[in-house]
């Protein structure tokens, strides 16, 4: 049996407001119940090639090298690269480093809607939206309505 939570973060940067997503899904067993093979596990294993990629992504965005991003990060090159391969995982520290040396908020690294087309952003809205209370839902039609000026 698996729940999938999701959570949304609405984070304050600068002069704007993010607003991050993020899915977890809950396994029975529990993925803790996982051990020496919880490295391989294959949810593990997407989880940190998808983070590689957003980083790397974000990097090359910003037109940052590896060397130039890790001495910021106060990591060495070859961990960040190993990091964007998906070969290691990053800290929440590494994470928190990475996005104040690429001077994004930390749920940017984290989300990867900015890649998702427009039609799968608005699929992911409505799926979004059947999980919120009655309460919630017209909190986020509140938000959206203020967002189009409608």
């Amino acid at each position: 049996m698996a729940i999938a939570i999701t959570i949304v973060l609405v984070h304050k940067f600068r002069d704007s407001s993010y607003i991050g997503v993020l899915e977890f899904e809950m396994t029975d067993p529990p993925l803790r119940a996982i051990k020496n093979d919880r490295k391989d596990d294959p949810r593990v294993v997407k989880a940190r090639v998808r983070l590689g990629l957003r980083i790397r992504t974000l990097r090359e965005k910003r037109g940052y090298s590896q060397q130039k991003l890790a001495d910021g990060a106060r990591i060495t090159q070859k961990y960040l690269s190993e990091v964007e391969q998906g070969e290691r995982n990053a800290s929440v520290e590494v994470i928190t480093m990475l996005a104040a040396v690429l001077d994004i908020p930390i749920v940017a690294i984290l989300d990867n809607h900015e890649e998702m087309p427009k039609a799968a952003l608005v699929e992911e809205i409505v799926r979004m939206a059947y999980l919120l209370s009655d309460k919630d839902a017209k909190v986020a039609y509140r938000m959206l309505k203020l967002l189009t000026d409608q």
